[in-house]
């Protein structure tokens, strides 16, 4: 499957194709949709309004105040990590797009994917340097990141 995580005009042509999955931040879809995307309850309308394009699976990521998932099978909230220790956010986005998709490719359901997804993002968060993560900083995270159903 094919998953976009793009801005602007490469978005935009990339959902003509038809990818399996995207994930984009509360910026991106924001310019993609022409309307606010601050929080859960509007990452989820966004979500939506993206899965409606034929898009299987999308993540809009909120940076500290979380993300949310939606497919098939529901629609999902992971709250932010409480990290420890705070370095930079560079980075922060492909790592968690890298959780999500390990956590895919190893049969998880979403949510699970969503938390590891959303682990990881935290432990790149605490790198110095940004672009890559401790595992012992995402095995610290992973048990406190607490997903729940989007209505």
């Amino acid at each position: 499957p094919v998953w976009v995580d793009a801005d602007g005009p490469v978005l935009e042509a990339a959902l003509h194709a038809r990818p399996f999955g995207v994930k984009i931040n509360a910026r991106e879809a924001q310019g993609l949709l022409r309307q606010p995307v601050r929080d859960a309850a509007s990452a989820g309308g966004a979500v939506r309004r993206i899965r409606e394009m034929g898009v299987a699976q999308v993540v809009v990521t909120l940076g500290a105040g979380g993300a949310v998932l939606g497919s098939d099978e529901g629609l999902w909230f992971a709250a932010a990590a409480q990290l420890p220790h705070f370095h930079n956010s560079v980075g922060s986005g492909d790592a968690f797009l890298a959780g999500l998709l390990l956590g895919l490719v190893d049969e998880r359901d979403p949510p699970s994917a969503l938390c590891m997804a959303t682990a990881a993002g935290g432990a790149n968060a605490m790198t110095p340097g940004g672009g890559c993560l401790e595992t012992q900083d995402y095995q610290a995270l992973l048990p406190g990141i607490v997903v729940e159903p989007l209505n």
